[in-house]
């Protein structure tokens, strides 16, 4: 389900541009370029058991113990 970022700040109790600077960090953190990218790094860094997703993109690269 795809939330618009009014709905998002809604949801969350704050502004509408506040929730933009969010979603913008989230992100840039995972180093995607859309919500569709950022929701398959999240998964993908979930499932590895690599970290939380703003641990960035070079999060990916470490190995597993």
């Amino acid at each position: 389900m795809t939330l618009t970022d009014e709905a998002i700040a809604r949801h969350l109790g704050i502004s509408y541009r506040t929730a933009q600077r969010h979603i913008a960090a989230l992100m840039a953190g995972l180093g995607a370029d859309t919500r569709f990218q950022a929701g398959v790094q999240a998964a993908f860094r979930e499932q590895r058991g690599t970290g939380t997703p703003l641990d960035g993109p070079d999060d990916t690269d470490r190995e597993l113990p």
